[in-house]
């Protein structure tokens, strides 16, 4: 029985490097210059773009611009009502 790679296989240089396709980055939205973080976990390795975190919170989430701001849809929420509350007084 052969193993079906579900993506593409790449060989590790000597200095322990891994060069991932463009398109594979591309796919999760990563372009050169974008900075990532790479993290593991038992026997697998991750990589995330560093800027999917709420510049309030700090949660790794989905992230909507408010002005010049990053926020996750909980701290858009809170802002909102607060703007709202302000705007009643």
């Amino acid at each position: 029985m052969t193993y079906q790679y579900l993506g593409v296989t790449v060989t590790i240089s000597e200095d322990g490097s891994v060069k991932v396709p463009l398109d594979k980055l591309s796919d999760i939205g990563v372009k050169p210059g974008d900075v990532v973080e790479i993290f593991s976990d038992y026997d697998q390795v991750y990589l995330r773009k560093t800027d999917t975190f709420c510049e309030i919170c700090k949660k790794n989430a989905h992230l909507h611009k408010l002005g010049t701001l990053n926020v996750c849809s909980d701290c858009l929420t809170n802002l909102q009502q607060q703007a709202a509350q302000v705007s009643q007084q």
